[in-house]
């Protein structure tokens, strides 16, 4: 997907549809309360800048109500991405990798059921891309719904349940991944490619 067509979907989320209603774990999108049930880390990395990320993370945890599991949650996620040394600096002063792994840490924190990510895996090292979908793998066997876009089918290759395309007439194609990436790419360019 790309971020014009990303925004199609994230639009579901956050109630901007034109007709009809969406429901996040049986809870009209329009109910204040469904904001609790889904984080959202867009492809901008230009939020909270003067906070540190101790602060930002703070915040989120105590937005989403998990003031009581911070230190916890604190201890899992950020070992894992690395970010030990940079938690008392500013996130303006963050490499764009380091804004990406702050963000992407506020949501796996937040505890949020649903989980809707914008290019996750942009400035991310190869290392850190294991991590992070270790992460997402761990999350997702506890129940949790990822939801990400990405430009690159190597990346999802071997790594989602379900790839969701967006074909040229904007029309929505699902299809159960192959595991398999010639497979995959192969269905890409029947589905989604325009022919000449």
């Amino acid at each position: 997907m790309n971020g014009v067509e990303f925004q199609e979907i994230r639009n579901y989320f956050f109630s901007t549809l034109d007709k009809g209603s969406v429901k996040i774990d049986d809870i009209p999108s329009t109910d204040f309360t469904a904001k609790y049930h889904y984080a959202f880390v867009p492809d901008t990395k230009d939020m909270f800048l003067n906070l540190t990320g101790k602060e930002y993370l703070q915040f989120v945890s105590e937005l989403y109500n998990q003031k009581e599991k911070f230190d916890e949650l604190l201890a899992i996620y950020i070992p894992k991405l690395k970010l030990e040394n940079s938690l008392k600096q500013t996130i303006s002063s963050y490499s764009l990798g380091m804004k990406q792994k702050i963000y992407l840490a506020g949501a796996f924190m937040s505890n949020a059921q649903n989980i809707i990510l914008d290019e996750p895996f942009n400035a991310i090292d190869p290392e850190s891309t294991s991590v992070i979908k270790k992460i997402l793998f761990d999350l997702k066997d506890t129940g949790k719904m990822i939801l990400f876009s990405v430009h690159n089918l190597d990346l999802v290759s071997n790594f989602c349940d379900k790839i969701i395309f967006i074909d040229n007439r904007h029309s929505i194609f699902e299809c159960n991944n192959p595991q398999n990436f010639d497979v995959l790419e192969k269905i890409f360019f029947d589905k989604c490619v325009i022919k000449k």
